[in-house]
């Protein structure tokens, strides 16, 4: 391999690399922005880009750089997720439901899903259907803490006393830290006296 193949090797794809592992990710950006424009048919560039644009906080780039990939790889594993995190990070959760909702049909064994859907179901006000969500999480992950907390935390809306103290009481046996483990204990002592239970 000549010198200038060696030189233009590390130009081109070691050195923005290596500058986006330092933490400067400018030459990182310009190397998968310029990706993007010598292939705007591959995915990867701008599942990268949006990326890149999504750990800056900068959600509408991110959205455009995911909204761009979208139509080339609807397959493509984790993008609609992708996606509808960014719409949710961006307080647009009706979009970001509609999403969690495509997820969910392409996999109906995610938990993950089901319990991103319970979120934006909170964030829209729709309690009833978030707890629908989340009651789908824990049947496919009965250890998923954040359903069985949030779950936990919609029961008293609907009076559901009882089985908010049950849900609470399975969270102490989940691994839970010791801040959240405290909250918890504190609830369930406010419960059972609420309740008349010892």
């Amino acid at each position: 391999m000549t010198r200038w193949r060696k030189n233009h090797l590390r130009r081109t794809y070691l050195w923005p690399v290596l500058h986006a592992l330092a933490g400067d990710t400018t030459a990182y950006l310009g190397f998968i922005t310029g990706a993007t424009v010598a292939q705007p048919a591959r995915i990867e560039p701008w599942v990268e880009l949006g990326a890149l644009h999504e750990t800056a906080g900068r959600f509408g780039e991110a959205i455009n750089a995911y909204g761009r990939v979208f139509p080339l790889g609807e397959d493509h594993p984790g993008l609609a997720a992708r996606l509808a995190s960014v719409f949710a990070r961006s307080g647009r959760p009706e979009r970001a439901l509609d999403l969690y909702l495509q997820v969910i049909d392409r996999d109906s064994e995610d938990s993950g899903a089901f319990y991103n859907l319970g979120v934006m179901h909170d964030a829209l006000g729709e309690v009833d259907r978030a707890m629908g969500a989340y009651r789908r999480a824990l049947e496919l992950d009965p250890g998923h803490v954040d359903a069985r907390l949030n779950l936990s935390i919609d029961l008293p809306e609907r009076e559901s006393f009882e089985e908010a103290l049950r849900n609470y009481l399975l969270l102490l046996d989940l691994p839970v830290d010791q801040r959240r483990r405290r909250q918890v204990e504190r609830i369930v002592d406010q419960l059972q006296t609420a309740l008349g239970e010892d």
